[in-house]
């Protein structure tokens, strides 16, 4: 299979995660048993939205892998991209295993007074240096991305954008996760992935050797 062949699969994996991911965080439950349901759209089941956010992240994970091939391992920053995109997904995906289905399990023991708090701090720290760890990826690949054509200079510019929300976020808001949070994080992350989709989807006709 050629790199251009292999990029356009990419893209599309992304495109789907990204419009899937979107569409799960809107539904995602305000409480385990909303009681707040519809601050955002009428809440979906807490193991069925972070199941599908699950497979969402590995299809946006198994796109987002080309990109390093395609922008050039030879250079330390995409590699060092490379390893930030891996460890945020990661992250992302045992925050959701956490929140989606460790402290449903929960619910109802009587250990669980103790133990979801812990669960719960757990899903936070893993949240939060997940999307550290992309924003971090999204900055690397800038790098690169910023001296190619206009969709990749769009999304690197995204990914830089990406990186100074993250940051004012942890100065301003001192790093609280939450629904909101989340939700914001996710558009943000959507912008900077349709755009790296598009031009992958391209042929990737603007990336040099």
């Amino acid at each position: 299979m050629s790199i251009k062949q292999e990029a356009r699969q990419a893209g599309a994996l992304m495109l789907v995660g990204t419009g899937a991911s979107v569409m799960l965080m809107l539904h995602h439950p305000t409480s385990l048993r909303g009681a707040d349901d519809g601050l955002l759209l009428g809440d979906w089941s807490n193991a069925g939205v972070h199941g599908g956010m699950i497979l969402c992240l590995m299809a946006i994970g198994l796109g987002a892998g080309t990109v390093p091939r395609v922008l050039g391992e030879d250079r330390l920053s995409v590699r060092a991209g490379r390893m930030a995109f891996s460890g945020g997904i990661t992250a992302l995906i045992v925050a959701a295993l956490v929140n989606g289905f460790a402290v449903e399990r929960l619910m109802g023991r009587a250990e669980a007074a103790i133990q979801v708090p812990v669960l719960g701090a757990l899903n936070q720290t893993l949240a939060v240096f997940g999307m550290l760890m992309i924003a971090a990826a999204m900055t690397l690949w800038a790098v690169r991305m910023l001296w190619l054509g206009l969709v990749a200079r769009a999304a690197g510019s995204a990914g830089l954008a990406s990186a100074v929300l993250a940051l004012a976020w942890l100065i301003h808001g001192g790093g609280a996760f939450g629904l909101i949070p989340a939700t914001v994080a996710t558009g943000v992350f959507a912008a900077w992935s349709v755009l790296t989709a598009a031009w992958l989807l391209g042929g990737v006709s603007e990336a040099t050797p």
